[in-house]
């Protein structure tokens, strides 16, 4: 006896997944870690430039901060060769100079904003600046035939990344010598 042809036997259903089901997976797959490393590598750029500018700020700040408590308190300041002349009377040693009268130098040398005696000390306060004069004999305020302040200008210099071109950050700012304008006050 034969079955008949009517009774067929069920075959199982596959399972799983077309070979066109899995390449589109895929290529949402990618499509989806391609924007995480994009978000990824953004992040990446904008922390370190925020790095860099805040490297940038406080590298600025302490130089700005260290120059203007000494020049305030200055006798007399003079210009000599883009170097800034600050004569006063220092109740501890001042980059080098030891207390009491005496002359300390500020300069750019080096890509560093520096202090010293002028021959032996010299001392780095704040590196990343373009070796330039920080004042020129035109940079001195004068009244009544004194040196009442001083206009200084910094140019820091910083980078992305190293490969990357150099950013310029001038930095201008004037101070006035304290002891030259108290005669004004009164």
């Amino acid at each position: 006896m034969s079955a008949p042809s009517s009774c067929r036997i069920p075959l199982p259903r596959e399972s799983g997944l077309s070979l066109v089901e899995l390449m589109v997976a895929m290529v949402l797959g990618l499509l989806l870690l391609a924007g995480v490393i994009q978000v990824f590598l953004g992040n990446q750029t904008t922390y370190r430039e925020t790095q860099r500018l805040a490297a940038l700020q406080e590298a600025i700040g302490y130089g700005v901060d260290f120059m203007v408590r000494d020049i305030r308190g200055a006798i007399a300041l003079e210009v000599d060769n883009g170097m800034l002349r600050v004569t006063r009377d220092r109740d501890l040693a001042w980059c080098g100079v030891d207390a009491g009268v005496g002359d300390v130098f500020y300069y750019v040398a080096a890509g560093g904003l520096r202090c010293g005696d002028g021959a032996t000390q010299n001392h780095e306060l704040v590196p990343g600046l373009k070796d330039q004069p920080i004042v020129v004999d035109g940079d001195l305020i004068w009244s009544n035939g004194q040196v009442i302040g001083v206009r200084i200008e910094l140019v820091f210099e910083s980078r992305s990344a190293p490969n990357q071109p150099v950013h310029e950050h001038p930095v201008e700012f004037h101070v006035a010598l304290r002891n030259a304008l108290l005669p004004y006050v009164q």
